[in-house]
């Protein structure tokens, strides 16, 4: 194949026509062939090799006597991946400080006491491998990748992040930014779906607080607004420093002497309550978006694990998908929902875990004009799931998409242990097992078709929160989903 430059800088291919004789591929009468679900004769089980061995993740944790949290995942390399997570975030907001979390986001990397925004982003570079700060509804967290030799910078430059200067200006700098994502986040209907189906069930409080201002708050904003949020909710004892690649005693050596932003205070704490509920947002969309959602697990709940096989089992997919075997084609919502209903192009699971509580469902999305029909299948379906009755099989087979999920999320990837370790250490109390994956991972193996009956039965049974965007006149009600 040769490639040649094309007008406006398009890169165009040029492919070799393939002959007529070798377009066609006739299988001889000699050769015998097989489904491709079938176990090719001959090939030895995976059982033949025994169970694979791997090192478990060496996790250390010390506890200040300012009450940060030193965690750090040794693992030999030259290179560190550390990141400061704060608990804090929407969830902690006031009436008064609604979109504030939104904001300290893009004033991570601006003006500081000793450095000018020119000067954060050239020592940035300078020692780091790529920074970001992120924002979920109960942390905020700052993380970089720099060299081992280079984490002392790495940590005063943290250090100096961690208060920034919150001149008016800067503040309205800011708002540009702000304004431009929640309009984005408003013009992306999962995006905003998500957000929605949060407020409805937790009734626009703690948990329901939505991870973007509201365009009407953005100038509502102030740097007292600001600074009162960053006093009240960053202090030590919501502090968790993690690095991945870093020697433990070394790197809690460093934390000691480098991280001295915040002041003492109280570990963060409101209260959050799954409410339930039933909205409508009417829109001019081609397609119908409805999601029913239930009261979850927290992420240290002893059914967690189980919740999360169940989530896979349930799974689904989008009708049409550039993915092959493996994206879900043999989960409930794909075979029972989106192969079985034409006017559906997509149906899914969502698990979030939080730390006190959490939030499951299906979510489904349809051609205009049939949200009845829709509705009245995934009320089907899910009168289906509440009587149990999961085949180990069945059972089996969504324990490995779940487990697979995990650890390809976290195992060989520096910031998704990183981010895991971080959120466990900083929102859960449970977060001293040296062996945390690992132990998570023996948990998604122990879960039996039982445990998830039982924990399927529990959690649809709790009260619904419906949602239901575009074409919303013949929609079903959150009774209908009752059980």
């Amino acid at each position: 194949m040769l490639c040649t430059r094309g007008p406006a800088t398009r890169f165009v291919a040029r492919h070799t026509p393939i002959p007529a004789t070798t377009r066609a591929f006739a299988v001889p009468a000699s050769v015998t062939t097989h489904h491709l679900a079938d176990r090719v004769p001959g090939a030895p089980s995976a059982k033949d090799y025994g169970e694979p061995r791997r090192t478990p993740a060496d996790i250390k944790t010390t506890t200040l006597e300012s009450g940060v949290k030193v965690v750090t995942v040794e693992d030999g390399s030259p290179f560190a991946t550390v990141g400061l997570f704060v608990r804090t975030g929407p969830r902690f907001e006031s009436a008064e400080e609604v979109g504030v979390s939104h904001f300290i986001r893009h004033l991570a990397f601006t003006r500081t006491d000793t450095r000018s925004p020119v000067t954060v982003v050239r020592d940035m570079e300078k020692y780091t491998n790529g920074f970001a700060c992120s924002t979920t509804r109960e942390t905020i967290s700052y993380t970089a990748k720099s060299l081992v030799s280079n984490l002392p910078a790495t940590l005063y430059m943290f250090n100096d992040l961690l208060s920034p200067k919150l001149h008016e200006y800067i503040l309205r700098d800011a708002a540009i930014e702000v304004l431009r994502e929640s309009a984005q986040a408003e013009s992306e209907p999962n995006t905003q779906f998500i957000e929605l189906l949060h407020q409805e069930a937790f009734r626009n409080t703690g948990l329901g607080r939505s991870l973007y201002a509201p365009t009407s708050r953005v100038n509502a904003i102030t740097p007292k607004i600001v600074q009162g949020f960053l006093d009240r909710t960053f202090v030590s004892q919501n502090l968790a420093v993690v690095a991945v690649g870093a020697e433990h005693d070394h790197f809690v050596g460093l934390v000691k002497d480098v991280v001295t932003a915040l002041g003492s205070g109280q570990q963060n704490s409101r209260k959050t309550e799954y409410v339930g509920g039933d909205a409508r947002v009417a829109t001019e969309a081609d397609y119908t978006r409805i999601g029913i959602a239930f009261k979850g697990l927290a992420q240290n709940d002893k059914d967690a694990a189980a919740l999360a096989v169940f989530s896979a089992l349930v799974g689904g997919d989008a009708r049409y998908s550039r993915d092959g075997p493996g994206r879900g084609l043999t989960t409930r919502l794909y075979k029972n929902v989106v192969a079985k209903v034409p006017a559906v192009r997509a149906a899914v699971a969502l698990n979030s875990n939080y730390s006190d509580t959490g939030l499951f469902g299906i979510y489904a999305e349809a051609e205009r004009n049939n949200a009845k029909a829709v509705g009245d299948v995934l009320a089907a379906e899910l009168a289906s799931l509440r009587k149990g009755g999961f085949e180990a099989e069945e059972v089996n087979r969504a324990k490995n998409r779940a487990k697979s999920s995990f650890y390809y999320s976290c195992v060989g990837n520096s910031t998704g242990v990183l981010n895991f370790v971080g959120n466990q250490a900083v929102v859960s109390s449970g977060s001293d097992n040296k062996n945390i994956i690992d132990a998570y991972g023996a948990q998604l193996e122990a879960v039996t078709p039982e445990d998830v009956a039982r924990v399927a039965k529990s959690v649809l049974s709790s009260e619904p929160t419906l949602l239901v965007t575009g074409q919303v006149e013949d929609a079903p009600i959150a009774k209908a989903f009752r059980s």
